[in-house]
């Protein structure tokens, strides 16, 4: 009778008592979507006010590597200086805030991670998979103006590090005519300036006048890309400018001085043409004259 009894009881406690673990409840967000180099939120949240111990682990598909980034207590997870914390820092105001925070994502942090939490009562765990969006950003000066024969920087930042594939295009009306230049190769004409890893501004060594136009760069990276429009205007040197202005002055000079020889000596054939005509009057004159005394006298 007294077993009977015992199992009836232990059956009713078990049927009308819920376990610890149902306890403890954790609430996050199954799927969450983060930006590159941006500080990301985990929203998590719990029923319970009292302290708890945090396990947060980065999964893999060969359990062996998975990786434990946090495992101690909320409080000292508050207090703590890594990239991954818990985002309200204030324990009373949050006591059932326990959304993360990982400061400065990266492309390494895609991935699914287990969240625990473990009470004196019971324990509950959630499940999180975070996609890590970026996009490549390039800014370029849209008009560059450069000097004959001296080098020229094409001045352009990205927000991105990491391996580069660089093309740039000399634009043309006719796009059959465009031409694609080459930029990695060490000796080329046109080089990375390399200052920063966000540095990826060209620099044309020896500037020609050909080089004036329109380019498209393009920056292709892992995650993206994107592609800037930069204008290069290539203006004489002074040297040169003082002397295609001489040059000019001189053709001027000689035109002048051409056309008023060619004016002097019309004037010279005139004048010269006038004398012989006059002379040539005065002479028939004078021969018509002495004929005319010549008959007076015979007569």
């Amino acid at each position: 009778m007294d077993l009977c009894l015992t199992f009836y009881l232990y059956f009713i406690l078990h049927l009308c008592v819920p376990s610890a673990e149902t306890f403890v409840t954790l609430d996050c967000n199954a799927s969450v979507t983060g930006i590159l180099h941006e500080d990301t939120i985990l929203p998590c949240k719990t029923d319970t006010t009292d302290p708890v111990d945090i396990r947060f682990i980065k999964l893999h598909q060969n359990q062996t590597r998975n990786k434990k980034l946090i495992s101690t207590s909320s409080e000292n997870v508050r207090r703590g200086q890594d990239r991954i914390q818990l985002r309200c820092q204030d324990e009373l105001r949050c006591q059932h805030d326990l959304s993360l925070i990982i400061h400065k994502t990266e492309l390494s942090d895609n991935g699914t991670y287990q969240y625990a939490l473990y009470a004196t009562h019971g324990h509950a765990s959630a499940l999180i998979t975070l996609i890590v969006e970026a996009s490549v950003t390039l800014v370029c000066n849209e008009s560059v103006t450069g000097k004959l024969h001296e080098d020229t920087t094409l001045p352009c930042k990205t927000d991105t590090t990491g391996p580069t594939n660089i093309t740039l295009i000399k634009l043309h009306q006719d796009p059959t005519r465009d031409e694609t230049l080459n930029v990695l190769g060490g000796q080329d004409r046109i080089q990375l300036r390399h200052q920063d890893p966000y540095d990826l501004s060209l620099i044309i060594h020896k500037t020609e006048l050909s080089d004036n136009g329109t380019y498209r760069y393009t920056v292709r990276k892992d995650h993206g890309y994107d592609f800037a429009l930069i204008t290069l205007i290539v203006e004489g040197s002074g040297y040169s400018n003082t002397a295609a202005l001489e040059k000019s002055k001189d053709r001027e000079r000689t035109g002048v001085g051409l056309i008023l020889s060619v004016v002097f000596l019309m004037l010279l054939i005139f004048s010269a043409m006038f004398y012989y005509k006059k002379r040539s009057s005065r002479a028939s004159m004078r021969r018509f004259s002495e004929t005319s005394r010549s008959n007076l006298i015979a007569n």
